[in-house]
């Protein structure tokens, strides 16, 4: 009976977007100002067909010379103007680079070796391709496998378009056969293997494989070639039975950053970027190497704002008995901002909301212009200073409280916030701080270094994007707040918003924090714990895909607690100064009763708006 060499045509889909504004001058009392954003996505697919008749199984003989074992044709479509490229590695056995035609009855020492496929002391194949004439456009040949050649044991690339444009109509086709030699000394038997073919766009990037970290050590992997940052390893010892993971300092254009994962092609576990995984002592320092980790990745698949594909995404799920939280990758997608082109990794949380999963980087640049309070989700105005737009440009105390010129605001006696300070004509507006996202670094334990998955931090007041009002969401007795801005201002994309802080346990106000936190098993109050398993909701809230990370808070001039605390700001204002926000450390959690000041800079998630 013989068995068929198998082909593998693994296919990636990328989107791209392209966004259009129509009419970018402020509309007047008789005017009307439409804004229009074109989502066009990439078409990018590869598909593998064996030929009829041309099936890879063949009978040799011993001390014969074989060609043109079977044919395949791999089909391209692909509008990627970065181009593409296309990837070969044989990989019969292993997962990654084993190259052999393994004997069915697994006599290794007479197996078929990958070779030039010519008469020799040793049985050896090997592989060829070639376009076609018939196709709609040319692909180049490359590492000279338009003859036969050596199968690769490591990713190669073996064919590639540096651009693509046009319609998806367009094509690409090659041919793929084999050739054999069979020493005369070769045992009866039959012989497979199995070569894999990888479509990558756009044409510079390269395949994620997987990496080797050293015993007693946890190794962060960006798991592609285009991407910014750079991250150190994590020091583990042989009577550690726990580590929290370092956030990602890594960031990707056009994708968003989901978790880690343990395996390369993300077949193995998630977890959240600060996530506190348990193992046993001595696992990851005994052993012949440490834990790899691998970022993961989502492509974007168009703009946040307003954006309403929420339901069909799959909601986490949480089992109540076991107090374990179950979601993959059906729970993700990614978004761009239009406002300045990040892309954020999404999901659909516990609570059936989709929340994004990465903190906001939004910083002054993007927002100066007026057409960007149109992908904002409700500008508010000041009576005194005119529509807020903006952020102002970030300094190193422009957290503080004191009414100098780099102060933030004070409260005026009709408890509107007034902007403090004065510099030269200008007043002071909110103001946020990019240190981690602009000016990143990254030691052999980043996890206190600037960190670009910390996202930028924000005062209250640039949060919600408001001037005008002291405070914001339900009052003490569940009823809307006289002046209440949260409903329709904030920093979040259009159609999105802050999560409300404040719980009334009434069934009717429970704010967003308090309900996703019940979701997965919390009571919903201050320092909650999981009622099935018994520990504090800080490990829920970061666990993956919820990925809540512990960037500290600006907090006057400095940056506090950061790698040890999580602070997030709600749209629930609690006194004329103060607003509700949430806490998360590695081993507790304080949920949004607690009030903080407003002129400190937190961190920022946004949920979609209902």
């Amino acid at each position: 009976m013989k068995k068929q060499k198998h082909i593998i045509a693994t296919i990636c889909i990328i989107t791209v977007i392209i966004g259009i504004l129509l009419s970018s001058s402020k509309a007047q009392a008789d005017e009307v100002v439409d804004y229009i954003a074109i989502f066009v996505p990439t078409a990018c697919t590869m598909s593998g067909a064996v030929n009829t008749g041309e099936e890879h199984n063949a009978e040799l003989q011993n001390g014969v010379y074989r060609e043109e074992i079977g044919k395949t044709t791999l089909g391209v479509i692909c509008n990627e103007n970065s181009g593409f490229s296309i990837y070969a590695v044989g990989n019969t056995n292993d997962e990654y680079g084993n190259t052999v035609l393994d004997s069915n009855s697994f006599n290794s020492a007479f197996d078929i070796v990958s070779g030039t496929a010519t008469s020799g002391d040793v049985s050896n194949w090997s592989m060829k391709l070639s376009t076609d004439p018939e196709a709609t456009y040319a692909v180049s040949l490359l590492n000279g496998f338009s003859n036969y050649s050596t199968v690769p044991s490591t990713y190669t690339k073996v064919a590639t378009r540096d651009s693509v444009t046009g319609n998806n109509s367009q094509s690409v086709s090659l041919n793929t056969t084999y050739a054999a030699y069979i020493n005369k000394t070769q045992p009866a038997d039959t012989y497979s293997g199995q070569v894999k073919y990888t479509l990558i766009h756009p044409a510079n990037d390269t395949p994620p494989r997987p990496q080797n970290t050293e015993p007693g050590y946890i190794g962060y992997y960006p798991n592609t070639s285009i991407y910014e940052g750079s991250m150190g390893k994590q020091q583990i010892s042989s009577t550690d039975t726990s580590a929290t993971l370092l956030a990602s300092n890594y960031s990707r254009p056009g994708y968003g950053f989901a978790g880690w994962n343990t395996a390369y092609d993300y077949s193995g576990t998630f977890y959240g970027p600060n996530e506190t995984i348990n193992f046993e002592a001595g696992r990851y320092t005994n052993s012949e190497s440490g834990l790899s980790l691998y970022a993961v990745w989502v492509k974007s698949e168009g703009f946040i704002q307003n954006w309403t594909g929420c339901n069909a995404l799959s909601p986490v799920l949480y089992d109540s008995n076991s107090g374990l939280l179950s979601a993959d990758l059906a729970n993700i997608t990614a978004l761009t901002d239009l406002r300045d082109n990040q892309t954020y990794a999404v999901a659909r949380l516990a609570d059936g909301n989709c929340w994004m999963i990465e903190n906001l980087r939004l910083s002054s640049e993007s927002t100066r212009d007026e057409s960007s309070k149109l992908f904002s989700e409700g500008y508010g105005e000041s009576e005194k200073y005119g529509d807020f737009i903006g952020l102002a440009n970030s300094e190193n105390n422009n957290f503080t409280n004191t009414l100098t010129s780099n102060s933030l605001y004070g409260i005026t006696s009709d408890s509107k916030i007034n902007i403090g300070g004065f510099d030269g004509s200008i007043y002071r507006i909110p103001r946020y701080n990019d240190n981690n996202t602009k000016h990143r670094d990254a030691g052999v334990d980043n996890r206190y270094d600037n960190n670009y998955g910390y996202g930028n931090y924000y005062n209250w007041a640039a949060t919600m994007a408001s001037t005008k009002y002291y405070t914001s969401g339900y009052t003490a007795d569940g009823s809307e707040a006289e002046n209440s801005d949260s409903a329709d201002t904030s920093i979040c994309p259009a159609g999105w918003r802050l999560p409300r802080g404040i719980s009334l346990n009434d069934g009717m106000h429970d704010g967003d924090i308090a309900l996703l936190d019940r979701a997965m098993g919390g009571s919903g109050t201050s320092e909650s714990i999981n009622a099935a398993t018994g520990v504090s909701m800080s490990l829920y809230w970061r666990k993956y895909p919820n990925n809540y990370v512990l960037p500290g808070n600006y907090n006057g001039s400095s940056i506090d607690s950061k790698g040890n605390l999580g602070l997030y700001w709600t749209s629930t204002a609690s006194e004329s100064d103060k607003a509700r926000g949430l806490m998360i450390s590695n081993s507790s959690i304080e949920l949004s009763s607690a009030t903080y000041r407003k002129y400190y800079g937190f961190s920022v998630r946004c949920v979609v708006k209902n």
